[in-house]
């Protein structure tokens, strides 16, 4: 397992920072694609709203999670 000092290394690099920036918005364009569909189609299909939720949910995960975080989901304890 590395570091807390490699983990942040590896969140600091321009390539992770980059990656990181595109799942963000791709959360981003969740809210507007779900908000779009509700004001421009008119469906405001609930099932849609969640999946649209989940999706943008997913793309967060990585980019907000800390070394604490990574570490707790590593543990074979928890």
């Amino acid at each position: 397992m590395p570091t807390k000092d490699e983990f942040d290394e590896w969140r600091g690099h321009p390539v992770s920072e980059w990656v990181m920036g595109i799942m963000q918005a791709h959360a981003g364009k969740q809210k507007t694609m779900w908000a779009d569909m509700a004001w421009n189609d008119g469906n405001i299909d609930p099932q849609a709203l969640l999946e649209a939720r989940v999706r943008a949910d997913c793309y967060l995960e990585i980019p907000n999670a800390s070394f604490e975080d990574w570490s707790n989901l590593s543990d074979p304890e928890t």
